[in-house]
């Protein structure tokens, strides 16, 4: 084989190593790495969903891995955030999603030497990743079903 097409095989090689890992180092979509957790039922009294409808039918199990994404590995997506909270409609409804985040560790992105990892609940998390302005977006959204965080 001639050195050039070597030399080019090799180029080729590194090019498509980095591009592979560029796309896991930044890709924020997947699967939850946490074991499902129960939250309350709306139509179970016993199950702290406060029967009759206290808790919406959301899905807090989804919207609690997207909070995370939105806020793990390198960049914050705060736009996201504030969209995911807008589907709360009670103090229930934060409660339920409180309890599906549990306690999460945030990566501050690989090999990335400028900050430590956070583990935290959902509120201590959104302190942790949101600047004193976005906070305030957050308590005005969560604010309205008398919710502070």
């Amino acid at each position: 084989m001639k050195k050039e097409t070597l030399n080019g095989v090799i180029a080729g090689g590194l090019i498509l190593a980095l591009g592979m890992v560029a796309y896991l180092v930044f890709n924020k979509k997947g699967g939850s790495p946490y074991p499902p957790m129960p939250y309350p039922n709306p139509n179970d009294p016993n199950s702290g969903g406060g029967g009759g409808g206290g808790v919406s039918n959301l899905d807090f199990r989804a919207m609690a891995d997207s909070l995370f994404n939105s806020m793990n590995n390198y960049g914050t997506y705060e736009d996201d955030i504030i969209d995911e909270l807008k589907k709360l409609k009670s103090k229930a409804d934060w409660n339920a999603l409180v309890q599906a985040y549990g306690t999460r560790t945030l990566n501050c992105g690989t090999w990335n030497p400028f900050c430590d990892d956070f583990t935290g609940d959902l509120a201590a998390c959104l302190n942790d990743e949101l600047s004193e302005g976005w906070m305030k977006d957050v308590n005005e959204v969560l604010g309205k079903f008398g919710v502070t965080i």
